[in-house]
């Protein structure tokens, strides 16, 4: 019984990386590829600057707090993932699949996904941009919703010291 199962489920996710392989654009696998090419590089840096190209190693990293250099870095990594432009319908695949295979990706070293097929490769990163977006932009809004408190609370401590 267990090894039907385990065959179910082997099935269901080489079906599930072809058919996302196969909707994407040539684009989007470019822009999917240049996210995993000269890694090494980008290995020993623990910050980018803007001017360089955003990484799989960048998008792997949380958001670094409040100040303006964190908020333009996450901002130039939300606009990676803006021209990657992975798009789902609603309801075609569960968020509990696709956060399950983010958090794959995550797991994975550069050249453990360098090594997969490419469908595989590209479905699971593009799975990994779609659920990355959603947390970059809650993220950035965590971080205006922060700012704009602290700017509150500055304000209402001015005015009070001047009564």
């Amino acid at each position: 019984m267990h090894r039907h199962m385990k065959s179910a489920s082997t099935i269901f996710e080489n079906d599930l990386h072809e058919s996302l392989y196969n909707s994407l654009s040539a684009k989007q696998v470019h822009c999917l590829t240049s996210l995993l090419t000269n890694v090494s590089e980008s290995l020993g840096e623990d910050k980018a600057s803007l001017n360089d190209e955003v990484k799989l190693f960048h998008l792997k990293k949380e958001a670094r707090g409040v100040t303006l250099k964190a908020v333009l870095h996450e901002i130039h990594k939300l606009n990676k993932l803006n021209e990657i432009d992975v798009v789902f319908e609603k309801h075609q695949y569960k968020r509990k699949l696709l956060l399950k295979h983010y958090r794959h990706v995550i797991t994975l070293m550069p050249s453990q996904l360098l090594s997969m097929k490419p469908s595989k490769r590209h479905a699971e990163l593009a799975m990994f941009c779609f659920i990355k977006k959603q947390l970059l932009l809650d993220d950035l809004a965590d971080i205006f919703n922060q700012t704009v408190h602290r700017i509150k609370f500055k304000r209402s401590e001015e005015h009070t010291s001047e009564l």
